[in-house]
This record gives C-alpha cells, sequence and structure tokens, in this order.
C-alpha cells in the first residue's frame, strides 16, 4: 500500500471522542498536503460531513485541496461530485462556491464543464450542486449561471 493510502486509511482510524481527534487530524492532513498527490482529492472527500462538529477539519480538507493548480483540482472535483454531492451538499456547495468566487477559477470551472457531455453523471452532479447553490445562496445566481451557460 503506497504512503498516500496509508494516511488516508489512518484518517478513518481516528477516534472522533479522543481528546487529541482533531490534532491528530490535523497532523495526517499535514503529511498528506506534503505529498502533494492529486489522488488525494479522491480520497478525502470521504471525510467531508454537513453533520461534522469539527468544521475547522473540514476547512483543512479544503485549504488542502486548494493548494493543486486549479486545473487539476476543478477537474478531479468534478469526477468525485457525485459522491461529495450525495455524501455532504453543503461542503459540495462550499467547494463550488470558493471556486465561483475566484474569476480565474469560476471561468476555468465553466470551461472543463463545457467539455463533459451534458448526459455525463459527473456534470449533471456539478449541476446539481450548483443548483443547490442557487436555492441557498441566490447572490451567486450569476456566477451559477456563467459556470453553466
Amino acid at each position: 500500500m503506497d504512503h498516500l493510502l496509508k494516511l488516508t486509511s489512518k484518517l478513518l482510524l481516528l477516534h472522533k471522542d479522543s481528546k487529541s481527534y482533531v490534532r491528530d487530524f490535523d497532523t495526517i492532513l499535514e503529511e498528506i498536503a506534503y505529498l502533494h498527490d492529486i489522488r488525494c482529492i479522491a480520497l478525502l472527500v470521504d471525510h467531508f460531513d454537513d453533520h461534522s462538529e469539527f468544521s475547522e477539519l473540514m476547512f483543512g480538507i479544503i485549504h488542502l485541496l486548494e493548494s493543486f493548480d486549479d486545473e487539476s483540482y476543478i477537474k478531479e472535483l468534478i469526477k468525485v461530485s457525485p459522491k461529495l454531492f450525495e455524501k455532504a451538499p453543503g461542503w459540495a456547495s462550499t467547494l463550488f462556491i470558493r471556486i465561483m468566487n475566484h474569476p480565474p477559477s469560476l471561468f476555468i470551472l465553466r470551461e472543463v464543464l463545457n467539455n463533459i457531455n451534458e448526459a455525463n453523471p459527473e456534470r449533471q452532479a456539478v449541476a446539481n450542486i450548483l443548483g443547490y447553490v442557487k436555492v441557498n445562496e441566490p447572490a451567486l445566481i450569476e456566477k451559477v449561471n456563467i459556470v453553466l451557460n
């Protein structure tokens, strides 16, 4: 088993009721960040939880994911969007809101989506996430429309 898989497996073994949970989670995230392996995006989405009492850990994951170049990050995020939206629609929308609030990333997102067939489940998941954003963040409707049109 390679090092990235070992580290992400260690995250699953941590006990949330442990006093050192947050510190241990952060330490492992730092080790994962050091590897700078794009595969971590697919592995870390399993840890997003809309009901987590540890939002600081969710933001730690976001910061790690955003450390990749925009195009690679966005492409990988789109690939895992069906799973992410099903598991944590709130965090899925947060990730896409952050992308849309950064103009260069917004246009990369639009370009990447335009190159994916509309029937593709990944594209449909992104459309669902952005629909969720439209309902919950009406101030972002214009940005959502830029991405989807």
